[in-house]
This record gives C-alpha cells, structure tokens and sequence, in this order.
C-alpha cells in the first residue's frame, strides 16, 4: 500500500504519478496495476459494492482498509497495489462495469479470457451476465483452436454453463492435435490439464462410439475439477453487502441511492422520488446529461457553484419513470443482477429511456441478455404483447438480429385475433408493416 502524495516521478517505487488515467475522475483511490505499475484511478465505494474480495479488504478489519479511512480523513488519495494483476484486464472490467463502454462490445476472446481471470479471483463474475451474454453471443461461430480455447477457460470462469457447453463441443469437433500448448502461462494449470484430458476422453468417445461430437457439463466438470485455495475463499464470501435482496417499496419516500457519496440527486417522475448518482457518471453515460451539466443550462450552473460540502445538486426528470431510471442506472453503476429477472415492460421501458438520452449503445449488453432467454406464455395475447414488447426493445437498442427473428415470430403466428391483438400496441408504423408483410406473405422463411 503506498501513499499518494506525489505528482511527478517516484524513483523510488519507479512511478510516475503524473500517468494516471481517470477511471472515476473523482475517485479517492489509485490502483497501482501489474508489473508495468499501470494507474487507474478509480473510487473505493464502487470497488466495495462490485466485488466482496474488495468490500472485504477496504473494510475496517484489514490494514488497506484502516489506513483508506485515515487518508479519506485528510481529504486525499491512496494508491492500492495489485501486483499480480493484468493492467488491461482490470481496465477493461471497469469500462464495463462504470458506465457501460460501448467500446468494449468488441473485446477480444484473450481480452475476454484475462478479463473473466480477474472477475473470477475478486468474485466479479455475477456483474458481469450482461455482457458475457453479448460476447458469447458475438463469438458464437469462432472457429480458430486457441480463441476457442480462450472463450473455454472465460466461460468457465465465469459459470456460464451454456457458453462452457458450445465451446467445448467446438474443442473435440477441431480434433486440434494438442492443447497442452495454451496451457503455458496459466495460473492454475491444472485446471488447464484437466481440460485437456477430459476433451481428449469426449475426442476419443467420439471417434470410437459416436461420430457426434458432444461438449462438456460445467457443472460435472466442476465436481471432478480439484478447488484451488483461492476458489474456496472466493465461495466463502459469496455476497457483497449490497447484493443483499431489496424490496420493490424499498426507500420510496426517500432518496434511493446509487452512488453513495454522489453529488447529483435526480428528482424523477410526477412522485418526484430522488435517486442519488454522481455527476460523472451522468457525463460519462449519456451525452445528454453531458451537454446539460457542461453547459449553462440552470443545472449545470448550479453543479459548477456547489460548494465540497453542500448537498448534492438535484436535477428534475419530471416525463420519466422513477423504477426505470433506477433500473437503468443500476446497470450503467455496477451492472446490478436485479435488471436479469425484469418483465417484458421494464425492458421495453429502459430501452426507450436508453434511446431518449442517447444511451442506445451502452444498452447493448442487457438487450442480448433479455432477448435470449426462453419465455413461456400463458395465452395467445400475454404471448403477442410480450413478443411485441421484445421486439420494441431489440428496435431502439439496435440489435438488428434480435429484432429480425423477434418480427418472424409475429409475422408467423398462426391466431385468429392477431389484427385485433396487434391494434392494442404502440408505435403506429411498425405495426402496421408487421401487420402488412403478415397478410401478403412478404417475410423470410425462418432460417
């Protein structure tokens, strides 16, 4: 742990202070990263809600975490080293998690890869479902040995059993002549030698028994996989305290808070219920709140005069929904699990929000999520309106695939009430081209 008191060159830890890119610009810790010493400045209170490890070494019981609380005392900084760590990787984690970096839509499988081997040692991995939904997705059809490889060992790492299943499938379907060579390097290699010996058992099970290649169960492989230590601490602390379950009423007649120590309180809806985020996070999200709060607009006034100590400076959204705004920025702040299990009308609604402020791109990772989960209806119209409802969300997030087999399942219905069913929704032109290509027959075969 070093003190950060410097602004120039520190010969003596061979820092240069003056190279620290801003993460959370106002944040009250500096994350000394990987042996090239890589600073990311970034805060401690997003750091404790994304990850238990964290929350647990920033705590009062740990040194970090005493001598965090004496430095935020003198109103100052602290550097935490993590030596062992991938500069890029944590990097990256954060774009996605602070604000939703469009940019990291287009990660690389080893990006990927090193991504999910810090989630995985700092129990990050339940934040990150949306975006492993998009990036497993993306690289459905990946067909190069080592990328496959890559997306293995990250599927694995961050427990999602489906992406395990193809990709491993993928590995005995190669009929590569060795893995052992992506084994190098590893830091658990054992976890990589029992990899390779349980593809080479289905390779071989293959070409002796059945000529249909199969992948492996995560979860069996999981149960015949030896933990390693730092595994078993990781369960141990299986919950951070923000994840603990909130009811639906929860703060309603106060401010609900996002960021803890935020300097916005958003004031939304005819209830006028306040949300409390961070003006950086606003700038960062949405080129809207950006232009408002950097201009001389009456908010961006009053957050520009507001003195250290003063409350925060409250912003109204009187048009919108107080629960889809917390939802929205529940994501866009930690990409909170509560937006996995949302009805079809919340969805709906946050990617009209996502559209209004110009957050459509940010929004891209929940909307693959949502659209891909298998939905049961219980009648003929609670399955038209949720299709619908589907499909308006894959319209303003912009996810042409989704919304192109979203419309085949409407075009496609076969029920008689289907014109009476379609004149209940909004959005008068997409109904009626939905309801135009249905009568003449002028739609694509589904593939």
């Amino acid at each position: 742990m070093l003190p950060h008191e410097h602004s120039g060159f520190d010969a003596h830890h061979g820092i240069d202070w003056s190279f620290v890119e801003e993460l959370v610009p106002d944040g009250d810790l500096i994350l000394v990263v990987g042996k090239d010493k890589r600073l990311l400045r970034m805060s401690s209170t997003f750091l404790c809600k994304i990850s238990p490890v964290f929350a647990a070494m920033l705590g009062p019981n740990f040194e970090e975490g005493q001598r965090l609380s004496c430095v935020k005392d003198k109103d100052s900084q602290m550097a935490l080293e993590l030596p062992e760590d991938d500069g890029q990787a944590v990097y990256n984690i954060f774009r996605v998690l602070y604000g939703a970096d469009p940019a990291t839509k287009d990660l690389e499988p080893r990006e990927i890869q090193n991504l999910a081997i810090f989630a995985d040692k700092y129990n990050i991995g339940p934040r990150l479902e949306f975006a492993t939904a998009f990036w497993f997705a993306k690289y459905a059809w990946v067909d190069d040995p080592e990328e496959t490889w890559q997306l293995t060992m990250a599927a694995f790492l961050l427990q999602q059993s489906n992406a395990f299943f193809t990709y491993t499938k993928k590995l005995v379907k190669q009929l590569q002549v060795s893995h052992l060579s992506f084994v190098e390097g590893m830091m658990d290699p054992m976890l990589g030698l029992r990899l390779c010996l349980a593809i080479e058992e289905c390779r071989v099970h293959m070409l002796k028994h059945d000529p249909k290649p199969r992948g492996l169960c995560l979860y069996c492989f999981k149960l015949a996989r030896l933990s390693s230590s730092m595994a078993q601490q990781d369960t141990a602390m299986s919950a951070a305290p923000d994840d603990k379950p909130e009811s639906s009423h929860s703060q309603s007649n106060s401010v609900r808070t996002i960021v803890n120590d935020g300097d916005v309180v958003l004031v939304v809806g005819p209830e006028q219920q306040k949300i409390r985020v961070s003006a950086d996070l606003l700038r960062q999200s949405s080129p809207v709140f950006k232009a408002m709060l950097d201009s001389n607009m009456k908010e961006g006034l009053a957050l520009s005069l507001r003195a250290n100590n003063a409350p925060p400076t409250e912003i109204e959204l009187p048009a919108d929904s107080a629960l889809i705004v917390w939802l929205a920025y529940r994501f866009l702040y930690c990409s909170h699990p509560v937006l996995e299990n949302i009805s079809t009308v919340q969805m709906r609604d946050v990617a009209i929000l996502a559209n209004k402020y110009q957050m459509t791109e940010r929004f891209r990772f929940p909307g693959k999520f949502w659209l891909q989960v298998p939905r049961k209806y219980k009648t003929p119209e609670t399955r038209i309106r949720g299709l619908w409802r589907l499909l308006v969300t894959a319209y303003w997030l912009h996810l042409e695939d989704d919304f192109f087999k979203v419309s085949i399942q409407i075009v496609q219905l076969k029920m008689s009430p289907f014109m009476r069913l379609i004149s209940l929704v909004d959005f008068d032109d997409m109904r009626n081209e939905i309801s135009e290509l249905r009568m003449v027959g002028m739609v694509d075969p589904v593939p």
